[in-house]
């Protein structure tokens, strides 16, 4: 039991982590670069070298950030490990969907947030509503 309970609460300090690493990448989302979709899936690189991904499944209602810790290529290539599937050995995915989290509103509210955030950055939002407003 006191295993148990240990690696609950382990668990439990990561998932808060994760949830100031997404705040902090919503916070300095200059420095997210390649993002590039696959699906209903937004890939990019955070700070040029760390690779992350977030979905949403509208069926089930429910955010996922996936990280890959180990990955080292580029945007592309990490879609085209994904899209032949199943993902390799040595490909590591750490996923945390938002159901996981002891605070599974406030993990549901950043992972919606960084989602759209990078939506609008596929799409350049950001340039688009302003060349309307200064047309």
């Amino acid at each position: 039991m006191y295993l148990q309970s240990l690696m609950k609460k382990e668990a439990e300090i990561m998932n808060e982590k994760l949830l100031d690493v997404v705040k902090k990448i919503l916070e300095s989302s200059n420095k997210i670069s390649d993002v590039a979709v696959y699906e209903d899936e937004f890939f990019f690189k955070y700070e040029k070298k760390n690779y992350w991904s977030v979905s949403y499944r509208r069926s089930a209602d429910v955010y996922t950030v996936r990280f890959y810790p180990n990955y080292n290529g580029t945007i592309n290539n990490l879609i085209g490990v994904i899209d032949a599937g199943p993902e390799p050995d040595d490909l590591v995915v750490l996923a945390y969907r938002h159901t996981d989290f002891d605070s599974e509103q406030m993990a549901k509210q950043l992972f919606r947030k960084l989602y759209w955030r990078l939506k609008e950055m596929y799409y350049n939002l950001d340039q688009k509503f302003d060349d309307m407003l200064n047309t």
